[in-house]
């Protein structure tokens, strides 16, 4: 079973009051579901898949009960550290949610050098590439977590043109998006 959500818009400032993307995808039953929100370049996946190899420790999974956000991020520390993740603490999603995935032992270092720590939970070397580093990302997980991928450039979270999640915050949000794939 393959169940993907994604919610790609355009800059929330330039959005007329009206719905916008956020597709929910089925391959079991080939449903569609549209549902009125403001997020740009969020992606909300869930893998029913087994695993193949688990660098994370139990720790981190027990702790990300409901889901887990993962950014692939490449030479680009600053950029992720001033738009992602400082979007992120400003929403208050829980830095133990955040994991931050880069290419190689070099981007580590910097990273690791230019990153607040008490915005993320984990640093981890992946693979290059966003398609391959997606799917060591999926391979990181026990079958059935919920992830929630950003881009490492995402400035704005802007809930308040839903009526249905303005009075909601971020966490409310992806808790939801999940629920209503009725997945877990």
């Amino acid at each position: 079973m393959f169940t993907f959500a994604e919610i790609n818009l355009s800059k929330p400032s330039l959005l007329p009051n009206t719905l916008k993307n956020l597709q929910i995808y089925n391959d079991v039953n080939n449903s569609l579901d549209m549902l009125p929100e403001s997020i740009e370049k969020l992606s909300i996946r869930h893998y029913t898949r087994k695993i193949n190899k688990l660098p994370l420790n139990l720790k981190d999974i027990m702790v990300n009960k409901d889901y887990v956000v993962c950014i692939p991020s490449y030479k680009r520390a600053e950029v992720c550290r001033d738009k992602t993740l400082a979007t992120l603490h400003k929403h208050k999603i829980d830095p133990k949610r955040v994991f931050v995935y880069v290419a190689n032992k070099e981007d580590y270092d910097l990273y690791k050098e230019t990153l607040d720590p008490k915005t993320y939970n984990k640093l981890v070397v992946g693979i290059k590439g966003l398609v391959p580093q997606r799917q060591f990302i999926m391979n990181q997980w026990p079958e059935g977590k919920h992830i929630v991928f950003f881009d490492d450039d995402i400035e704005t979270i802007d809930l308040s043109l839903s009526p249905r999640f303005k009075k909601h915050n971020l966490d409310y949000f992806i808790k939801e998006a999940f629920r209503i794939l009725k997945i877990g």
